[in-house]
Parts: structure tokens; C-alpha cells; sequence
């Protein structure tokens, strides 16, 4: 709180609320050295080398988590309450400077000034230490602040501390720092404050109120660190993740739609070539077995009838793919009214009972597109494996995700054993679900156990570049 171009007695008297003393600690709490031996109740000269511990307990109780926060973090705290045992009212602890290991100062406050020893290891410290009165005026200013600040001590002495405010701002700066002293606020925070040289530069600072004998407010201690280089960094990073995240879905998008553009393909192509081919040998076979009806064959007659239930069949299995391959229902009316009905189908084919529940909004269309095509894996499980009487398909909005629910009651398996098969991924059918949500960030899991059904669960999140509402009205709840 002092420098070397200053007169250390006509600082402290302009100071009443100096400190009473400082016990520098090592990292076991032992006691470094002692500076105004005999203003420390119990602690002298003769104490050091000594746990602080064994010396004055009831100070070690007060100071001693503190004291382990600051070797850990560099960062000094303030304002720490004394029981009146230890002879003083508050400590300050902050890194100390000089020491040939990491060692932490305790700066006692609340009795009267101390000798100029204390002003040494104040102005030795790394950290920027500054003082004011009550109307803001700096009265102490150590060399950590001219290194942080710029400021020479003559130059900054005698100043408001408005003095680190940019210029249009310094006098508003002044008013807060009057009514910051001794009201409510955050004993450490992080400020914007100008060097000298008109730089910005970004502080975490600890205030602690400064108290005379009397215990009235003096004045105002502030410990500043200069975190800038931190930030920069911290924004850096946080810039290299928002681009990372804003490549990931661009390809996660490109993905989609190139899947979406080939499932298109082949939907038109089997609408235009392979169901016309098909239903025209619907027609041709009815043909035939009209005239076997009329030339009195009824064998050939049975074997077409035969025949064309089988083609009839596989028309409507092609037709049923084509509305997997391109739904018009996701696009017009959303993600839940498309699993209605894919569900639907799983139960016409399975005889099971199936019900789809729960409510979403519209996102954008890719999005729907990835939840759509995750269920359908799942319940493509079910169709092939399950041998299931009853499926339940749950879709909701949840913590920035939508979450899906696909469960059964039917056969089941044992998760651990399929996993460590070589054909389990192609077997359940489940590997492009896993892929798909994990491509985006989401999570997927499988609860089985044989004979007590399988539920297939994930969620995709809602991020920035994913997630477009197009309507704020919600999708009632849908039960079949």
C-alpha cells in the first residue's frame, strides 16, 4: 500500500485504519515471519518456524481455508472475520512477493497503525494494492498498482480514483466508489479499468471497507490482479467453440438433406416405375383369373387368386415405403403427427397396440427431420424383433432438448451380451439412430433385459443454429 517514492509515516497517518500487523504462512500453515511483533496478541518474532495452528488456534480456525484458497488460486481474499480472542477485527490475505516458496500474507486489521515493516511487504506485493478515504481519494498505492495501472505513486496519490475510469465516465466513477464503501456489494468482482496509456484492462478485484480503533468505515482496500490475458483467452476459446458448433451442423445439415434429396429419388421412382409396373399386373392377373373362371379351370383360378394376394401384398409394403422414405405429413403438420402414423403402421403390421403421447412445437425442418428418422430406426427394431403386444412412443421438449421414447413389452434381450457381439449393431438395427444423434451433440441409450421389453431412449439439443420455432402453438397431446 505504499511505494518507495513515498513517505511511509505520513502514509499511515493518513491512513487511521492501517494494519495492526502481517504473519506470512507457508503452505503447511507454518508461521514465515512476523512483521510489528507484539501488536499480534500471541504472536512474536520468536514464533516463527511454528505451526500458526499451535500459536493462536483461534486465528487458524478464522484464516486457515482462506489461506489454502489463495496458494491454490493467486487470488487474494478479503475481509475475514476475527473472533475477538485474536486480538484484531478483520484479515486480508493475499499472495506474498520475495519468499523462496509460495507463502500467503495475513494482513490484520483494526488496531493502530503498525511500524513501516508492514508498508514493505504491502508495496513488495505482486498485486495492485490501493486505498481510499471516504470521498475516493487515493491515499496508498503500491508498486503492483503502477505496473497494472501505469500510474507512478507521486501521480497517483492525492487523485480521486476515479482516475481509472475512462475520462467520461470518471465522475459518476467517483460517486459509486463513496457509496460502495461500506454498503452491500460482491467482496470480489471483475471491472473494466483504464491504464495511463488509454488501454483498457480487466481487474478481479477484492474490496474490503478499512476500519479505525474505533471500528468506524475509514476508507476502502481494493486488491486488483489483472485478468486480461485470461479473458482474451476465455473469449478466444469461446469464439473456436461457437465456429466449431456452427461447422458441425452446417455438415450435420448437409448430411440430412443429401439423405433426404436420395430418399426423394427413390420414393419418385418407385411412384412413377415400380408400384405403376405392379398395379398393372394386378390388373393383368385379374384378367387371367376371369378367364379361368370362364373356362371352368378352378385350379388355375386358385393359383392366380394365390399369386395376386401375394403381389397385392408387396404393393402395399411399396407403398408403405414410399411414405417412410418421404413423409408429407412431417412437413405439413410436424414431428408428432408423423410418428402417429408410422406408429399406426408398426401396429397394423405387428398387432400390437400403439400409442404415440406428447407435445412439441414446430422446429426447423432439418431438426424434425433427425427426431423423425430416429424414431423410425426404433420402432423398425420393434417391428423386426420385439414380437411386442403393446408400444409406446414419448416425445417431449425438455432442458434445451427434444427427448424421445421409444419402449415395448415384448421379447427383450440382454444389452451387454448384444454388445459384445460382432453382429449385434446390424441385428438390432439401431446403429444409424446411435450416429445420428451423436453426430449433433445428442445422447442415445438402450434399457433391455430378456423378457421384459426394450426402451430406446435419446435426446438431440436445441442449439442456436439447430432450433427455429415457427409457431408458437403447441401440439396436443396425441393418444391413440
Amino acid at each position: 500500500m505504499t511505494t518507495s517514492r513515498t513517505d511511509t509515516g505520513d502514509m499511515w497517518a493518513s491512513m487511521t485504519a492501517a494494519p495492526a500487523g502481517v504473519v506470512v504462512l507457508d503452505g503447511d500453515h507454518r508461521i514465515v515471519a512476523v512483521h510489528a511483533a507484539g501488536r499480534l496478541g500471541a504472536i512474536g518474532a520468536e514464533h516463527v518456524g511454528a505451526p500458526l495452528a499451535e500459536v493462536d488456534p483461534e486465528l487458524h480456525r478464522a484464516v486457515a481455508a482462506a489461506a489454502a484458497r489463495v496458494l491454490a488460486t493467486g487470488l487474494p481474499e478479503a475481509g475475514i472475520r476475527i473472533p475477538a480472542g485474536a486480538g484484531t477485527t478483520t484479515a486480508n490475505l493475499y499472495p506474498a512477493a520475495g519468499e523462496a516458496r509460495p507463502t500467503v500474507s495475513c494482513v490484520l486489521t483494526g488496531t493502530p497503525p503498525p511500524p513501516a515493516g508492514v508498508a514493505a511487504v504491502i508495496g513488495s506485493a505482486a498485486d495492485a494494492i490501493v486505498s481510499t478515504d471516504l470521498g475516493g481519494v487515493i491515499r496508498s498505492w503500491n508498486a503492483g498498482a503502477e505496473r497494472l495501472y501505469g500510474y507512478a505513486a507521486d501521480e497517483a496519490l492525492g487523485q480521486p480514483i476515479g482516475l481509472l475510469a475512462p475520462p467520461a465516465r470518471r465522475r459518476r466513477f467517483g460517486e459509486l466508489q463513496q457509496v460502495m464503501t461500506g454498503g452491500s456489494r460482491p467482496p470480489s468482482s471483475e471491472i473494466v479499468r483504464w491504464r495511463k496509456d488509454g488501454r483498457r484492462v480487466e481487474v478481479w478485484v477484492t474490496r474490503v471497507d478499512v476500519y479505525d480503533g474505533a471500528g468506524r468505515i475509514v476508507g476502502m482496500t481494493e486488491i486488483g490482479r489483472d485478468v486480461t490475458g485470461r479473458r482474451r483467452e476465455a473469449r478466444r476459446a469461446a469464439r473456436a467453440l461457437r465456429e466449431s458448433e456452427r461447422m458441425r451442423c452446417e455438415v450435420v445439415a448437409s448430411m440430412l438433406q443429401a439423405e433426404e434429396v436420395e430418399r426423394s429419388r427413390i420414393a419418385t421412382e418407385l411412384h412413377d416405375d415400380t408400384v405403376q409396373v405392379m398395379i398393372a399386373s394386378l390388373m393383368a392377373m385379374d384378367r387371367v383369373a376371369l378367364v379361368a373362371h370362364r373356362a371352368g379351370t378352378p385350379q388355375l383360378e386358385s393359383a392366380v387368386s394365390v399369386a395376386r394376394a401375394t403381389l397385392e401384398e408387396a404393393t402395399d409394403r411399396t407403398r408403405r415405403l414410399m411414405f417412410e422414405l418421404r413423409p408429407a405429413v412431417l412437413t405439413r403438420d410436424g414431428v408428432v403427427a408423423a410418428v402417429r402414423v408410422l406408429a399406426q403402421q408398426v401396429a397394423r403390421e405387428t398387432g400390437a397396440g400403439a400409442r404415440v403421447r406428447g407435445a412439441l412445437a414446430r422446429y426447423d425442418h432439418a431438426l424434425e427431420e433427425l427426431v423423425y428418422r430416429s424414431v423410425q430406426e426404433a420402432l423398425a427394431n420393434v417391428r423386426k424383433h420385439a414380437r411386442a403386444d403393446s408400444i409406446t412412443v414419448t416425445l417431449c421438449e425438455r432442458g434445451g432438448s427434444i427427448r424421445a421414447e421409444v419402449c415395448d413389452d415384448g421379447l427383450g434381450f440382454d444389452v451387454v451380451d448384444a454388445r459384445t457381439r460382432s453382429s449385434a449393431a446390424l441385428h438390432l438395427g439401431l446403429d444409424a439412430l446411435h450416429e445420428r444423434v451423436r453426430a449433433v451433440g445428442g445422447t442415445a441409450s438402450i434399457t433391455s433385459a430378456p423378457g421384459q421389453g426394450t426402451c430406446v431412449r435419446f435426446a438431440v439439443p436445441l442449439t442456436g443454429s439447430s432450433r427455429e420455432i415457427a409457431t408458437a402453438r403447441q401440439v396436443a397431446i396425441l393418444e391413440r
